[in-house]
């Protein structure tokens, strides 16, 4: 059960930043990772940090698109 604490920590320290939307961002990752460690808990399977990455990345990705489409929404 600590390692749900240890991949929160991971996850803010990858997205965390001093603005309201870093912490929403942040909050949907930690959030994420809690999410996908008692999955993996209940599959029994091993995860240890796999569900820091896994959910940063989902996180990130889902920021480039967000970006993306403003971006093609200008021209």
């Amino acid at each position: 059960m600590g390692l749900m604490g240890y991949n929160g920590v991971l996850c803010s320290i990858a997205l965390g930043n001093k603005n309201l939307k870093s912490l929403v961002w942040t909050s949907c990752s930690v959030l994420l990772s809690v999410v996908l460690q008692v999955i993996g808990m209940n599959l029994g399977i091993t995860t240890l940090t796999a569900p820091f990455v896994i959910s940063v990345w989902v996180i990130m990705g889902i920021q480039k698109l967000m970006i993306l489409q403003q971006y093609t929404k200008r021209f």
